[in-house]
């Protein structure tokens, strides 16, 4: 028995990130034809490009060039910043592990990950190549939102994007001011380059986890409208 996935399953919340597929047992000449195997990988959240996982192992009947990006799950990169760690001070990077960890779960692909010094010059080089290369949907750093003298990466990431969206760090910092009043001291922002989400976490493991929980519900929708595959409508 097969099944046609016609469309992406917006209603399941297991893995939101991925956007499931609904299934339905008549195929139509617009839609690729799949074992109930692969289906079931595919529903399990398979954390690499669905469409080419897919295309190896079933018949393909047809399927129009311009679906094919929306078969492909979120593509995330992950950068920390810190001094200490790009010098090997730091025998492991936790907050980058929790994105990672945080990220994975909610059914992005993890494709980089690198470590930075608090330097304006190397964080806005990498965003611009991250971003300009086309193989990410979102870039998530880790520190230097501060007050200190060398936390620059919000001006990093100012000096790259296109577009400010200035709501998620906004929500970012209304949200965990109800937890610690240090929260109004944060300077992260976030913005869009060249397709691509580029949003500003703290440094802290526990506020890197804090602030991403807050961030994610909002991601997919976010992520979808950057790609063009849906307007602002109330969903």
């Amino acid at each position: 028995m097969s099944f046609s996935l016609l469309r992406l399953d917006e209603e399941n919340a297991d893995f939101p990130m991925l956007r499931l597929f609904r299934l339905v047992e008549h195929p139509s000449v617009d839609s690729v034809r799949y074992s109930v195997p692969t289906v079931g990988k595919a529903m399990q959240g398979v954390y690499r490009s669905v469409l080419e996982e897919l295309i190896s192992v079933n018949e393909v009947t047809a399927m129009p060039e311009g679906d094919r990006n929306a078969v492909k799950a979120f593509r995330a990169g992950i950068l920390t910043v810190s001094d200490s760690g790009s010098k090997g001070g730091r025998p492991q990077d936790i907050s980058g592990d929790t994105i990672s960890e945080l990220v994975t779960s909610s059914g992005l692909v993890e494709v980089a990950r690198e470590m930075v010094p608090d330097e304006l010059d190397a964080i806005s080089n990498l965003l611009r190549r991250w971003s300009d290369e086309g193989e990410m949907d979102v870039i998530l750093t880790t520190g230097g939102t501060g007050l200190g003298p060398r936390d620059v990466t919000p001006e990093a990431t100012r000096s790259v994007i296109d577009i400010e969206v200035p709501g998620i760090a906004e929500a970012m910092r209304m949200e965990t001011l109800k937890m610690t009043p240090f929260a109004m001291l944060s300077r992260a922002t976030a913005g869009v380059r060249s397709g691509c989400l580029i949003i500003n976490l703290p440094g802290s493991p526990k506020g890197v986890r804090e602030c991403l929980e807050i961030a994610m519900p909002a991601l997919p929708h976010g992520l979808e409208m950057i790609r063009g595959w849906r307007t602002h409508e109330i969903l």
